[in-house]
């Protein structure tokens, strides 16, 4: 939404610039005034187009923002409810009570009229009504002229009134009030009607001046001072401010008819905005943990784009026959995702309690392999995990696009619980009683250099194992973390020299060798 209305903002301002700088001037009146109100309305529309042609030529490899996945739902559900009102429900709000003041301001203003013409005496012609007030105000709205009894040169005050009238201005003025009611938050609203209430003075002094020369229109309009009702959807005859710029205008040569190609500006501003609607992407607000994210993964966010997009997306193994595709592949991830995660990962990591994020970019290529895997999150091992169950996605039928095969690139955003009573109850400071052992083995079972063990140590005369040790590769930057019981997994060659390090002790380092089991104290 907030993408949105910063376009609509943008369209109005360049459509605005283009009338202030081209058209104002020049006294094509009737064909300003389509320009006004069709503009105003175009850039509301102009977003909401997307033209398929344009969006071909995007490059054949799309980032799809998949749902979150939520691994303890009823947690963070528990959370959420207890959560304080939230920055999108108190803006839902403010604009609905704008609405609603603007709203009723208008509904005075209305009020205000009507009883001026209950109250009043009227006159009734073939084509208006004549109010008669005791004053010297003078003003229209629709077929009603309001004309003060106490006014000078009537005749031309009710030749002027009757332009607006019969050519129902007041139309104009109330669908800009329309838009000032329900997008009282835009400041175009005001200058729009601002515009088109002053070009409404502009057509209504020219037809005037037929009747009689501009001299003695000069003459009468400078002779008075009248008074105005505060209402911005009449169409006074006198307001103090536009009276110098009439006389200007009323002063200007008709512009030549070949001026009129001013208006052909038009064609590639409103070009350029649908190229830049239809090449842009939607964008999603991500609330963000307290850690930091990469800037690659803020640039893969930020072009994220809907699960919808993509015309044939790639096909999960059992989804061929389903119903929705997209949709089976949506729910098959996010079942694989929660089946595979362990979520015991959070319970000692030293992590404060709340919701943490994991965000992972992949791709599925033009073959159906899941390539290119990255993760950030608050901790390591959490990245390292995500990297592992999704690496671990099975091969899929590649998507297509415009009948040819493409890469996709996911975002996919998993959301973990830390508790209170976890972290209250896994403390991060451990005392240990005993130097740590670590007992690790080459799995041959799983793939050729997977070197897996656990980390333990003697603590409150248990031996236990411990969370949060780290295990690296030396002169690498694979690395990993123990979990909660103390459990490791690290790819590592025959060789390479493994550096265990843990909490207030020195580093120690053993060498992959033949063997398949080792046994090292720290």
């Amino acid at each position: 939404m907030l993408d949105y209305i910063i376009k609509v903002l943008l369209f109005q301002t360049l459509f605005l610039v283009v009338y202030d700088l081209f058209l104002k001037r020049e006294t094509f009146f009737q064909w300003n005034r389509v320009y006004l109100m069709a503009t105003s309305v175009l850039a509301y529309v102009i977003p909401l187009v997307k033209i398929d042609r344009v969006q071909q030529i995007i490059p054949q490899e799309y980032v799809v923002l998949l749902p979150e996945v939520v691994l303890n739902p009823s947690t963070v559900i528990k959370e959420q409810l207890g959560q304080p009102i939230t920055l999108f429900f108190v803006l839902k709000v403010v604009f609905w009570i704008g609405v609603a003041v603007a709203g009723v301001l208008f509904a005075l203003r209305l009020y205000k009229l009507v009883r001026l013409i209950t109250a009043n005496e009227k006159e009734f012609t073939s084509s208006y009504y004549l109010v008669w007030l005791q004053n010297n105000k003078a003003f229209s709205f629709f077929n009603y002229i309001f004309l003060g009894k106490e006014s000078s040169n009537k005749r031309q005050i009710i030749e002027h009134e009757l332009v607006h009238v019969q050519q129902k201005h007041s139309l104009d003025l109330l669908f800009f009030e329309l838009q000032k009611i329900l997008f009282w938050f835009n400041p175009y609203s005001y200058l729009y009607q601002a515009r088109i209430s002053e070009l409404h003075e502009f057509i209504a002094d020219s037809k005037a001046i037929k009747t009689e020369g501009k001299a003695t229109y000069f003459n009468n309009l400078l002779s008075e001072t009248f008074g105005v009702q505060n209402i911005s959807f009449i169409n006074p005859f006198f307001k103090h401010s536009l009276i110098k710029k009439r006389i200007l205008m009323l002063n200007k040569n008709k512009s030549k008819q070949n001026l009129k190609f001013k208006y052909v500006l038009l064609i590639p501003v409103l070009a350029g905005m649908l190229l830049y609607t239809s090449c842009s992407q939607s964008t999603y607000s991500i609330e963000k943990d307290n850690n930091e994210i990469s800037a690659l993964d803020q640039i893969a966010l930020r072009k994220s784009v809907p699960f919808a997009v993509i015309e044939n997306a790639p096909i999960f193994p059992d989804c061929e026959d389903a119903e929705d595709p997209k949709e089976c592949l949506k729910q098959s991830i996010e079942k694989f995702v929660a089946q595979k995660f362990n979520t015991n990962l959070t319970k000692g990591l030293g992590l404060d309690p709340g919701k943490k994020r994991v965000y992972v970019i992949f791709k599925i290529d033009k073959e159906g392999n899941v390539t290119d895997v990255k993760a950030r999150g608050p901790h390591r091992a959490l990245e390292d995990e995500a990297l592992r169950v999704v690496s671990s996605l099975p091969k899929m039928i590649p998507g297509e696009h415009q009948g040819e095969k493409v890469g996709v690139k996911y975002t996919l955003p998993i959301t973990l619980m830390v508790n209170v009573e976890e972290v209250s109850k896994h403390p991060e400071t451990i005392t240990l009683e005993s130097q740590p052992k670590v007992l690790a083995s080459t799995d041959n079972s799983i793939k050729n250099g997977i070197i897996s063990g656990n980390v333990n140590g003697l603590v409150s005369g248990e031996l236990k194992g411990l969370p949060g040790a780290t295990v690296s590769i030396k002169g690498t930057n694979n690395a990993t973390v123990t979990d909660f019981d103390g459990n490791f997994r690290i790819e590592a060659d025959k060789g390479d020299i493994l550096i265990l390090d843990f909490k207030g002790l020195p580093s120690t380092e053993f060498k992959v060798t033949e063997n398949n089991n080792y046994k090292v104290t720290m």
